[in-house]
């Protein structure tokens, strides 16, 4: 029987229903992995960690599974960037080690988005300490109070799909659009943050020859203005990004990339899968 160490608390929120796992392709007999993360934002003038809650299960006497929550953080420069944003990250754990060793190389994962936890806690049994990796199927970050929000999902078979939520007879000004559709940078920018593999990081520098990574780079995020109906341009592109206009018009030069061929392009390969 593993030892919990004190830094996890036995957690009592409601578990997501089964429909809610099933609806994003969760099977019944993972459903008992789930692991839900959230945070509510950072306050604009601070830069101390911010506490993030992390909610996962810890097998205990073979069949019989308890859920605990461990309080992460993340740096406060990092959510400064996106004051009043909230997340919630939905995923299957994926690893639970207790005594692993701090220094061991990273798994290689298979899949894109990863959140990655490796710390030391003192508990009444002593020292432990533990690595795990979750594999995020649903993301979504709302802007304050607003009842949009952006939503990336993952599915084994089906691959990624980014969009922005309305609810159902609710015209939302463009400004509270905009907000949103740039939750979608947000999300990608903490994948990054928190350890996702299988994509190269971005490090906001394109070498000559990477054109094609720029591009595919890119391409999220002109779709994000399109679904928020939103003009693409060099300014609303740099907003949803996260990055100033002569960052975004220096390299869609430097490529040349154009913005209106690509929107274009983004619409047609929409209407075609309709």
């Amino acid at each position: 029987m593993p030892v919990i160490p004190d830094a996890f608390v036995l957690d009592q929120t409601p578990a997501p229903d089964r429909a809610q796992l099933a609806e994003l392709g969760i099977l019944a007999d993972d459903c008992a992995r789930w692991v839900r993360i959230t945070c509510a934002g950072a306050p604009t003038a601070t830069t101390a960690p911010v506490p993030v809650a992390v909610q996962l299960p810890w097998p205990v006497l073979g069949a019989i599974t308890v859920r605990y929550t461990l309080t992460s953080h993340l740096p406060g420069e990092f959510l400064r960037r996106y004051a009043g944003y909230r997340f919630e990250l939905l995923g299957l754990l994926h690893t639970l080690d207790l005594g692993a060793p701090l220094e061991r190389t990273p798994r290689a994962y298979p899949w894109p988005f990863v959140w990655r936890e490796t710390g030391v806690v003192v508990g009444t049994a002593g020292t432990a300490t533990y690595d795990f990796a979750v594999q995020l199927w649903h993301q979504r970050a709302w802007y304050r109070d607003s009842p949009l929000y952006a939503e990336l999902r993952w599915h084994p078979e089906h691959g990624e799909r980014h969009t922005l939520v309305v609810p159902p007879d609710y015209t939302p000004p463009p400004a509270a659009l905009q907000a949103t559709a740039r939750g979608l940078s947000f999300l990608r920018q903490l994948e990054q943050e928190r350890g996702r593999s299988g994509r190269r990081a971005d490090t906001g520098d394109y070498r000559a020859g990477e054109g094609a990574r720029f591009r595919a780079d890119l391409t999220p995020h002109v779709g994000a203005l399109v679904t928020a109906d939103i003009d693409v341009n060099f300014s609303t592109v740099a907003t949803q990004w996260g990055h100033d206009r002569r960052w975004v018009e220096k390299y869609c030069t430097r490529f040349h990339l154009n913005l209106e061929s690509l929107e274009a392009e983004i619409r047609r390969q929409r209407r075609s899968a309709l």
